[in-house]
Formats: C-alpha cells, sequence, structure tokens
C-alpha cells in the first residue's frame, strides 16, 4: 500500500499475522540489505506481544530526498513460549518525489 511521508516519518512497511495457537512473546526484524535504501536501516518497530490471529505492523522510518527505490529483504524472527521461525522475505519501497501546488494552481504536465 501507498505511505505518504518525508524523510524522518515512520511508515508501514508490513503486517504480520501471528498465525501460532499461543501468543508471540518476541518479534524482531532487520533489512539484510540497507545500503542506499531509502530508510533508516536502524529503526524497525515490531509488534510484541501478539495474541494468537491477531495482527501488528512493522514500521520504519524514512529517510530520503530523491526519488529512489529499493527491494528490501527483512529478516523476520518471532517466538511463542515453545516455538521459534525465522522468515525472510523481499518487499519493494518506492520513494517518490510530489511536488506541492499553490491552492488554485493546476499541475504542470
Amino acid at each position: 500500500q501507498p505511505q505518504n511521508g518525508t524523510s524522518g516519518d515512520t511508515v508501514r512497511l508490513f503486517e504480520l499475522t501471528n498465525r501460532f495457537d499461543d501468543s508471540l512473546q518476541f518479534v524482531s526484524a532487520r533489512i539484510l540489505n540497507s545500503t542506499g535504501a531509502p530508510i533508516e536501516p536502524n529503526s524497525l518497530s515490531t509488534p510484541a506481544p501478539l495474541a494468537p490471529g491477531e495482527r501488528g505492523v512493522v514500521t520504519v522510518q524514512l529517510s530520503c530526498s530523491t526519488a529512489s527505490s529499493a527491494t528490501l529483504q527483512v529478516q523476520i524472527d518471532a517466538a511463542t513460549a515453545s516455538e521459534s521461525v525465522t522468515l525472510l522475505s523481499e518487499f519493494p519501497f518506492v520513494v517518490q518525489v510530489v511536488k506541492a501546488t499553490a491552492p488554485g494552481l493546476d499541475p504542470p504536465g
């Protein structure tokens, strides 16, 4: 889903659903290929705990001033009291610069 924001803003990266029968007590995410990505690599925020069937949003902070794109490779680790899982996933991430226009003026083009 497209997100609006400027450099320094926190935006949604993806949603995580607990499909275990027990609560997730630990959730961690890290970007494996952060070099050149339009985000702050250490700014991922993960939800925990998550009850069975509950959803939580993983967010990241933007760090960009020009249009750019990257496919972020993310490692997600999650654990209940008795089970754990590690997932690797890719997320396309595109930053578009939108120029504001003055009220009453049509954008160029």
